[in-house]
């Protein structure tokens, strides 16, 4: 187990009294529920993030599979996810379900 690293917080009194409050209603003591309170704070903005991210992925990916269905050279979609798995394997990653579409 690592070794914890302690952290000095310095509130306004009325905001000790809100975290005592806090905790004693927890049944924790004020250092636990502050670092719970921290974390999910963190955790809450890293997830906020990723979810972001996440989305902004599939937009471009559901985007380009969109061109790429719609270009006039008919076989391009194909091709590229042939390159793709062609790609996959070369860099040793594991290969999704359904590459392409269904293909």
């Amino acid at each position: 187990m690592s070794r914890r690293i302690p952290v000095q917080i310095y509130f306004a009194p009325e905001h000790a009294a809100l975290i005592r409050d806090a905790a004693a209603a927890d049944g924790i003591s004020i250092s636990s529920w502050v670092r719970q309170a921290t974390l999910r704070a963190v955790a809450r903005e890293t997830g906020d993030r990723a979810d972001r991210s996440e989305r902004d992925l599939t937009f471009a990916i559901t985007a380009l599979d969109a061109l790429l269905a719609a270009h006039p050279v008919p076989d391009l979609r194909a091709r590229t996810y042939q390159t793709y798995g062609r790609k996959i394997d070369e860099r040793a990653l594991r290969r999704p379900l359904a590459v392409g579409g269904g293909q």
